[in-house]
């Protein structure tokens, strides 16, 4: 099985590729036919190619068998002061198109100097992680992709207002420094509790500089406050998507940050933050997206309650690459 690295004028071969395998990471959208699926996949190559982005086909005859792409990720590279990178796509129709197409993303990290790669596979793809761990990888964390479907909620439930003294608003910037104590006082976020390689002090200050830029409005289109009797407990910022010309009309989310004040328990803050995130939003998109991760029982409740169902799963893995 032979990889090479693909180009623009590839982009026909890519978008054949995924019109006869699937592209597990978009099945999520029903709405996507795999025509659209093929689309937005080679709409996706050719953003992270444009970007900086290595393109990797692997082929053992005239057409594509897999297709991968990894992607230096320059915020996360400047914040942590490590160079990162992620894969962004990684199919193949066989085991040995995976494993020809993993055993190139070593050097192709080592080559853009990257050395620390992360790649979220979907869960199905039991094959696929199975060589990557064959290969370097290691499994850090699992998650539950979780989406609501906001034509399919009662609108009972759109409309229901948090019970007492809660009021969810949009974000006011007299909120936040309020808001970025608590993020301060966060403990347990996602995938970071899983990163040892990344520098501490870093890790512990992520929560805090991604909520400030959430606030400034640069990684969230809405940001949005959880009072309660004035007082700010929680946050949520959400991040609005537009699929590529072609695909499909229809918006989406997902959410970059949610928290609610970690000294207080009980209280019922998480649900009245998800049902308003849920309010808010409804009526500007269709879908709402987010994960919680697989051991969260609580969050899952507080998340199904707002009226977000589960759309199967992803893996974190992540490899460290050799000087």
């Amino acid at each position: 099985m032979d990889v090479v690295r693909l180009g623009r004028t590839d982009l026909d071969a890519v978008e054949a590729f995924f019109r006869r395998h699937t592209w597990h990471a978009a099945t999520w959208d029903r709405l996507l036919d795999s025509a659209a699926v093929a689309r937005l996949a080679r709409a996706q190559v050719a953003s992270d190619a444009e970007q900086g982005g290595v393109v990797l086909g692997a082929a053992g005859g005239r057409e594509l068998e897999g297709v991968a792409v990894l992607t230096p990720s320059a915020w996360d590279t400047a914040f942590f002061g490590v160079a990162r990178g992620q894969v962004t796509v990684f199919e193949g129709s066989s085991a040995e198109a995976e494993a020809a197409l993993a055993a190139r993303l070593g050097p192709e990290a080592r080559r853009l100097g990257l050395e620390h790669v992360h790649a979220v596979v979907d869960g199905r793809c039991h094959g696929a992680i199975a060589i990557l761990q064959r290969t370097g990888w290691r499994v850090a964390w699992t998650s539950l992709k979780m989406v609501c479907d906001t034509q399919a909620i009662e609108s009972a439930a759109l409309v229901r207002e948090p019970a007492g003294a809660f009021e969810v608003i949009p974000f006011e910037q007299a909120h936040l420094d309020r808001v970025l104590d608590m993020a301060e006082r966060v403990r347990g976020i996602s995938w970071l509790e899983h990163e040892p390689d990344l520098p501490a002090q870093r890790r512990r200050e992520y929560l805090v500089e991604m909520t400030r830029n959430c606030c400034a409005g640069r990684f969230a289109d809405l940001s949005v406050t959880l009072l309660d009797r004035g007082a700010p407990v929680g946050f949520n910022a959400s991040a609005i998507s537009r699929y590529p010309e072609g695909v499909a009309s229809h918006l989406f989310t997902h959410e970059r940050v949610t928290f609610t004040d970690p000294t207080v328990h009980g209280r019922g803050y998480g649900h009245a933050l998800e049902r308003g995130v849920v309010r808010h939003l409804a009526p500007r998109v269709r879908f709402l997206t987010g994960r919680v991760r697989l051991g969260a029982p609580n969050m899952l409740r507080v998340v199904e309650d707002a009226g977000f169902r589960c759309q199967g799963g992803d893996v974190y893995l992540v490899r460290r690459t050799p000087a």
